[in-house]
């Protein structure tokens, strides 16, 4: 996923969320309003068996990259990073 800009600032020029406020006395807080890139890199693996059986393999994020950080209730955006690290799955599927 490329870097892009929170957009959420650009809806209304009075809930502008990045520019200086009251409540932050008086500074721009400015953290989050860029989202950074980040690459996740997945592998996996299926094997056809005999006697109609698969046997699968994954690791999802094999580097174990952290979502980038993003001003949200989460400190992440949901829709475009997962907050999980490192996951394994394993599989077995037999027909009949």
């Amino acid at each position: 996923m490329d870097s892009y800009i929170d957009s959420r600032s650009l809806l209304d020029a009075q809930r502008d969320i990045f520019a200086a406020q009251a409540s932050t006395n008086g500074l721009a807080l400015t953290a989050g309003r860029r989202i950074d890139s980040h690459v996740t890199h997945d592998l996996a693996y299926v094997l056809r068996l005999p006697s109609d059986t698969t046997f699968a393999a994954a690791i999802s994020n094999l580097t174990d990259e952290d979502p980038p950080f993003a001003r949200l209730e989460l400190s992440y955006d949901p829709t475009t990073a997962a907050p999980l690290g490192r996951t394994f799955k394993v599989g077995v599927r037999k027909q009949f």
